[in-house]
């Protein structure tokens, strides 16, 4: 067992991890059947967000029964720059429904995963889509994103292999300070997400 070196440490319980430099959400210690601790959310008519059990851990689970509305979820952090690394684990009910994993500077969206219809992929520009892989229905998968802001362009990792290089962000961004998830607009379906770190 080793403990890398830091000047500085943060206690971060609502995150669920001690860490120095980044941050992990990992939803265990949040309420059953509750709202995401610290989370802004919007959940209208028809459409619910909360943590529940899922497979036996906790998750935030989005569930959307509207074609006319979506619900979203985002949480804010300290901007960071250069290298920036995202971990989400996630599973869809179904595929192509449009579910999105989305980070951003401010209210500028730098990066912009999809769940199409092709598979897991993105937007480049405002419409060009990007397939990264295809995915089944209720599967877990881990997506990790190495985003340089210096180069703007990313890396996808599927379960920690690597199926896509140099991508390139949507939007330009200098750096990310929010994570943000939402059901596909004009579709239903019900999504889960865990283990979301951000260093």
């Amino acid at each position: 067992m080793s403990l890398n070196f830091a000047d500085t440490v943060m206690v971060a319980a609502e995150f669920g991890a001690i860490a120095n430099d980044y941050r992990k959400f990992t939803f265990e210690g949040v309420l059953t059947n509750a709202d995401p601790y610290q989370w802004g959310i919007s959940q209208p008519a028809s459409t619910d967000i909360q943590v529940l059990s899922v497979d036996g851990d906790k998750a935030l689970q989005m569930s959307d029964s509207t074609t006319s509305n979506y619900c979203y979820a985002y949480k804010d952090f300290p901007a960071k720059n250069g290298i920036v690394t995202f971990n989400v684990s996630y599973k869809y009910a179904n595929t192509g429904r449009w579910d999105r994993i989305r980070f951003y500077n401010g209210t500028n969206i730098g990066i912009d995963i999809i769940n199409f219809e092709e598979g897991l992929g993105w937007l480049t520009g405002t419409s060009t889509r990007n397939v990264i892989q295809r995915i089944s229905a209720n599967t877990w998968y881990n997506l990790k994103i190495v985003a340089d802001t210096s180069t703007q362009k990313f890396d996808a990792y599927i379960n920690d292999v690597l199926v896509k290089s140099g991508c390139p962000f949507t939007g330009y961004v200098t750096q990310f300070d929010r994570i943000a998830l939402d059901t596909g607009n004009s579709f239903t379906n019900t999504a889960v997400y865990d283990d979301i770190i951000i260093k």
